[in-house]
């Protein structure tokens, strides 16, 4: 689901953020056809190899450039759905769920900033006996989050950085709801799975993790700790007209550093995995 309250410096789904329909480039896939500048009723005539920018004036997003593209190196991001068109999709693959035991996770973007829209998901998703997950920061009115945990077979519940200032300083807001929320949703939830990027240089200190760590240790019903290794691929996905590319020169963690940092959460008596 499209919108997200954090704006965190290392999202790799930075098209998530804003809860409106915008174009998304991938430069990587351009391959100066100029095409998507042909088709534009709004852009000026095309010279030479110069691609069409992200929102020319007067862009209605109407998705010529988009169906033009020979490589689908442009594409909308955002669309409307309903309730029922969403589960019609999901329908379409029960029968791989009854034979996986998989289900549906709801993500984003934080899906909670829609709350109404996914709790009736959700609900139908019960009716169906479907098994549910939600994907979530954290960042949210409590009794949103309360409500929604009934239907939720699985939280996957992101701690990014255990400082506030810090937290505020690399994703724009406080973690003092996220917190609470977290201990106020642990006895209630059925299944937690804790989420911990490692961002090299950000929050990869054995101080935020220990910090990390113990918070967790403390929740009820946290069944494991994933821990995800920082990577490039939010930075090529161009979504705005200056990008962000300041984490361009932050390296991956190494496999020895991804091994000590679950070694810290074990060390507090948590299941840990290295991956989502």
């Amino acid at each position: 689901m499209k919108g997200c309250p954090l704006h965190c410096l290392w999202c790799h789904n930075p098209e998530g953020i804003s809860k409106k329909p915008q174009v998304v480039v991938r430069p990587s896939r351009c391959i100066g056809c100029n095409q998507c500048a042909k088709v534009c009723p709004h852009s000026p005539a095309p010279q030479g190899s110069q691609s069409l920018p992200l929102r020319p004036v007067g862009c209605n997003l109407c998705g010529l450039c988009v169906e033009n593209c020979p490589t689908s190196a442009r594409q909308i991001a955002g669309n409307k759905r309903s309730v029922s068109e969403v589960m019609q999709s999901i329908l379409q693959d029960q029968l791989f769920y009854d034979e996986s035991g998989g289900g549906v996770t709801f993500s984003g973007g934080e899906p909670l900033l829609q709350a109404k829209f996914l709790t009736l998901l959700l609900q139908e998703c019960k009716k169906h006996q479907l098994h549910t997950a939600v994907d979530t920061c954290g960042l949210a009115p409590q009794e949103q989050l309360l409500a929604i945990a009934p239907f939720t077979d699985v939280f996957l519940y992101d701690l990014k950085l255990m400082d506030n200032a810090k937290h505020r300083h690399f994703t724009g807001a406080s973690n003092h709801v996220i917190l609470s929320n977290l201990t106020v949703l642990g006895p209630v939830a059925k299944n937690i799975w804790i989420r911990v990027p490692l961002i090299p240089t950000i929050n990869t200190d054995q101080a935020n993790l220990e910090k990390t760590a113990r918070f967790a240790s403390k929740i009820p019903n946290v069944r494991q700790v994933n821990l995800l290794p920082f990577h490039h691929f939010g930075i090529n996905k161009t979504h705005q007209e200056t990008p962000n590319q300041t984490l361009a020169d932050i390296a991956p963690p190494t496999e020895s550093a991804n091994q000590q940092a679950a070694a810290i959460f074990e060390s507090f008596g948590l299941t840990v995995r290295i991956g989502g």
